[in-house]
């Protein structure tokens, strides 16, 4: 039985499709912990984020399916439209509330990971947009885990990492390339004891599990893909490495949708200042409706980050298919 770090919960966003091959790619086949993966996904529709990692890890991956007991070696990517919580000994699935205008979210999975296994815990933060994520590492720090980021000059989008590293004392900063080896020696390591979080970060951890409902339906084709792979293990990493760099990079699709975010993300920072000044002055209306435009460009955001991630992956899938 590991006595270790045995419970790796990893989030990304935009950019997120990348990293998590190239992550899940060079894992070691014998970490011995269970691995749990939030990328924003788009809602509608099955994901071929699992087909995908599965093909270049040697470590297995699969969909999380609600009530499964995670085994040590595998990894469970949380399905589109769904939360995944962890609790001891179990996943849960849920339609409860979206955060950051997401479901399933980065800090959910984060948070809960925090409460059921306290400093047994190692949260890892990858490419992706704006705030996502902190708060969870920042409960996994609290509870006595250690939290991971990715090198923000790395990473394909860098807000997420460099807001982490501005909001939280991160334990690990480092490139994709050096995870690996970090991951099979925390693993190895006895962890402290772990501390106890608040009662509010308990509560928001209770309130993401509303609305279970029944998942006999989701559970039935958690394995279902749209698109047809070929089963083969141990090709993948070939086929990866060889997708052509101007169908996914330079895709003109996705550099518009990348330009469109990026003024997005302009205008929301002047939203925030123009928020700030209003408050600064006492001006309680221009306040809340600079609050409000910002959280309408902020969710406008999400939309084109969703479509960025579905763009990528499916060119991906597309690349494998023809390589397989």
């Amino acid at each position: 039985m590991n006595t270790g770090r045995d419970i790796i919960v990893i989030g990304a966003s935009a950019g997120g499709v990348k990293a998590l091959m190239k992550l899940c790619a060079v894992l070691p086949a014998d970490l011995d912990a269970s691995v749990f993966i939030v990328l924003h996904l788009n809602p509608s529709g099955p994901s071929l984020l699992p087909r995908l990692l599965d093909r270049v890890s040697p470590l297995k991956v699969k969909a999380a399916v609600h009530g499964e007991v995670p085994q040590a070696r595998h990894i469970y990517v949380a399905p589109p439209a769904r939360h995944l919580l962890l609790r001891s000994g179990r996943m849960i699935l849920s339609r409860g509330p979206e955060e950051h205008h997401v479901r399933p979210a980065i800090d959910v999975l984060f948070r809960s990971a925090a409460v059921a296994y306290g400093s047994r815990v190692i949260g890892m933060l990858l490419s992706g947009m704006l705030g996502d994520g902190t708060n969870g590492l920042i409960h996994i720090h609290h509870a006595g885990g250690v939290s991971v980021v990715q090198d923000p000059a790395e990473a394909q989008w860098s807000s997420m990492p460099r807001h982490a590293l501005k909001h939280d004392h991160v334990d690990h900063c480092l490139t994709i390339d050096r995870m690996p080896a970090l991951l099979q020696r925390l693993v190895q390591e006895t962890p402290g004891e772990s501390s106890p979080l608040s009662a509010d970060v308990i509560s928001e951890d209770g309130l993401a599990e509303q609305d279970v409902g029944d998942m006999r339906s989701l559970n039935a084709g958690a394995h279902l893909d749209a698109t047809h792979l070929s089963p083969v293990r141990g090709r993948g990493l070939v086929s990866i490495q060889g997708i052509g760099r101007q169908r996914v990079d330079g895709d003109p699709l996705e550099r518009a949708l990348g330009l469109a975010v990026q003024t997005h993300r302009e205008r929301r920072s002047l939203y925030q200042r123009m928020e700030d000044s209003a408050r600064d002055k006492g001006f309680r209306h221009a306040e809340q409706r600079w609050r409000e435009i910002g959280r309408e460009a902020e969710h406008l955001i999400r939309t084109l980050e969703l479509g960025i991630e579905e763009l990528v992956t499916r060119s991906a899938a597309a690349s494998i298919t023809k390589a397989g």
